[in-house]
């Protein structure tokens, strides 16, 4: 699943991300646990791209894009 694609106001503890995907730019990385977050970058000629994803203690999902 692109990054792009997440809806707004996704919960984990509402829907079963377990295992899944999240990508953008050719990286990705599984849905952290509740409290936590991970940065996934990938480096290029032209900078680095990639994503923070975040799930909130609350469940909530968000998330940033990093681009050069």
């Amino acid at each position: 699943m692109s990054v792009l694609d997440l809806p707004p106001g996704l919960n984990v503890y509402e829907c079963d991300v377990e295992g899944v995907v999240v990508t953008y730019e050719g990286t990705g990385s599984e849905f952290p646990e509740p409290g936590t977050a991970v940065v996934v970058t990938a480096d290029g000629a032209d900078g680095g791209r990639g994503f923070t994803l975040e799930v909130a203690p609350d469940g909530t999902v968000s998330y940033r894009l990093i681009d050069g």
